[in-house]
């Protein structure tokens, strides 16, 4: 059982904002860092940048703050009560400062994690919620550290998240390999290969399934025809929507949409 014992989500500092304890915690800290920072580690300052994680181990040196500009951050004090080799088997290294190309999920579910523990301590489930949810955190984490980070160029993190997170929000428009290729500046063929490693798909299918999720979402909630809802979603054509649903689904939007109406 993890216990979250306290939190903040995006939490705002002054640019001469610093935090140290000499003495450490007697518990774990996890900090995600979203602005330019530094860390004293083995008594030397290191400056990081954002999307920067650490995780601190109990009764460690501790000494972070602000570098020259508002501090922000999301940040969990955790403990937990009888799963001792938990860290150690998810291999999360301690006191080491790892910059992440994509932290948005795991702020979510800090963010998730502030929600329900302010809420009233009678709120049903609550520590189990918590407990799931800093799992999931720590899953999450490992498997970013032990899958995409090491075969990823750093150089392209940011490049390719910012293109993916442009890709996701304007699904209408008409996407090749060698735009997205073209757009950082990379050939098609080592763009595609840096892109599955980051993400774990081809860019084409991250698009087919954010398409689909798209489309949907409109079957479920709304009352547009299939025509509307594909054409919302980037199609060209109605045809090339139901084919590609259907491959996918096992089913036409028609079919998934009786699903709910039914």
């Amino acid at each position: 059982m993890i216990t979250i014992l306290q939190g903040g989500h995006h939490c705002f500092h002054p640019n001469n904002f610093s935090i140290i304890r000499p003495n450490g915690l007697p518990i774990y800290l996890f900090l995600l860092i979203k602005s330019p920072a530094f860390i004293e580690l083995n008594n030397e300052k290191i400056i990081i940048k954002p999307n920067t994680i650490i995780l601190f181990d109990k009764n460690t040196y501790i000494h972070y703050g602000s570098s020259h500009t508002t501090y922000v951050n999301d940040w969990i004090r955790f403990d937990i009560l009888d799963e001792p080799k938990l860290l150690s088997l998810l291999q999360i290294p301690f006191n080491t400062p790892i910059y992440l190309p994509n932290t948005s999920y795991l702020s979510t579910l800090i963010h998730l994690m502030i929600q329900k523990r302010n809420l009233p301590r009678s709120n049903l489930h609550q520590t189990e919620i918590l407990n799931h949810l800093m799992h999931t955190l720590l899953l999450h984490l490992d498997e970013q550290l032990k899958i995409t980070l090491p075969k990823v160029n750093p150089k392209y993190y940011d490049s390719l998240n910012e293109l993916r997170n442009y890709m996701l929000t304007h699904l209408q428009e008409k996407w090749s390999i060698e735009t997205m290729a073209h757009t950082v500046h990379l050939s098609t063929s080592y763009f595609q290969t840096q892109y599955k490693q980051l993400f774990g798909c081809t860019c084409m299918q991250d698009i087919i399934n954010a398409r689909l999720d798209q489309a949907k979402f409109y079957l479920v909630n709304t009352d547009m025809s299939v025509y509307a809802i594909a054409k919302c979603c980037g199609y060209e054509n109605e045809v090339h929507f139901m084919r590609q649903f259907k491959k996918s689904e096992g089913m036409t939007p028609s079919d998934f949409r009786k699903l709910f109406y039914s």
